[in-house]
């Protein structure tokens, strides 16, 4: 399908959940960031039985865990609205038409 047939309600939805998604990660990185950096500090050292797997972290705090449950929260919605909103075009929901959708959603619109 071409990327201009996608009604621009639809790229919206797909530009929010995308969003939202991304949102979700930037917190997951900047938490586990300050936690290596925080194990760092305290000179936790990896386990010689599993060296690959780095450090102890220490846990989250409950600020950060409540943050990335709202984040989750916010892109779970998001998401769900957009599944709805393809459901409801009648466009279907094949992998083609993900992929355009997604396609379509990453592209710059129209100049004003």
């Amino acid at each position: 399908m071409p990327d201009a047939e996608f009604p621009d309600p639809l790229i919206e939805l797909q530009k929010r959940s995308d969003l939202a998604w991304a949102e979700v990660e930037a917190h997951r990185r900047d938490v586990d960031g300050r936690r290596h950096r925080d194990a760092q500090v305290e000179g936790a050292e990896a386990d010689p039985a599993r060296p690959w797997a780095g450090p102890d972290l220490p846990p989250w705090t409950e600020a950060e865990d409540a943050r990335h449950e709202e984040l989750m929260a916010a892109a779970r919605t998001a998401a769900d609205e957009l599944r709805r909103a393809l459901a409801e075009s009648g466009l279907g929901g094949g992998a083609e038409v993900v992929r355009g959708l997604r396609r379509a959603a990453r592209e710059p619109g129209p100049q004003q």
